[in-house]
């Protein structure tokens, strides 16, 4: 079924990726999969590298089209399988895969492909940051998530029994420096920043 045909309109398939509709969603998966499939597979990735991607191209394309100003010069469909092989592109060059230094060969107008390499960026930046984040004992973890949180120092000494709001803020320190040297000593995070590659 082609999307001129479809009971889905392009403004409204967007409208319901928005409000996070669950039929929205499905129809895009039910529509769109195969494509975004058949392109990662046919360029050294599997149906798991796939679905990988397709569920990044639903981030990035919520991150997209939330912004103030955005609008659709496309049909949806041809926009978010663009989106999809920006993704997978950009991750066969992250892996050193392919020499991939320019995306052009893909028509997209310049705003957006530079949006979508940025969202794609720090998507892959909080991938990386999750990874080494899992890797913390208990106690760092529940240190760096109350930074994030926003806890003092006396909460997190509450919080974790440790003796003072001092010795606190030194072992979350001490997390952070950890966390932060295993995040930039992974040739992945340094090829991800390598700005000049793409």
């Amino acid at each position: 079924m082609s999307e001129k045909n479809s009971l889905i309109s392009s403004d409204d398939i967007i409208r319901g990726i928005i409000i996070n509709d669950r039929k929205t969603l499905e129809y895009v998966y039910k529509t769109y999969f195969s494509k975004v499939r058949k392109f990662v597979e046919e360029c050294f990735g599997t149906r798991d590298d796939a679905w990988d991607v397709f569920q990044e191209g639903i981030l990035s394309l919520i991150d997209t089209v939330k912004k103030d100003g955005f609008e659709l010069r496309q049909s949806f469909g041809t926009f978010f399988v663009t989106i999809c092989k920006h993704i997978w592109l950009i991750q066969l060059r992250t892996r050193g895969q392919v020499d991939i230094t320019r995306l052009d060969h893909i028509d997209m107008p310049q705003n957006d492909e530079e949006e979508l390499i940025i969202n794609s960026r720090i998507n892959a930046q909080i991938k990386v940051f999750n990874r080494h984040f899992r890797k913390l004992d208990i106690e760092c973890k529940k240190l760096i998530r109350s930074t994030l949180n926003k806890k003092s120092g006396n909460d997190m000494a509450l919080q974790l029994k440790i003796s003072s709001r001092d010795y606190a803020y030194k072992k979350r320190r001490l997390c952070l420096e950890k966390l932060f040297d295993m995040i930039i000593n992974d040739p992945e995070f340094n090829k991800i920043n390598d700005y000049e590659a793409f």
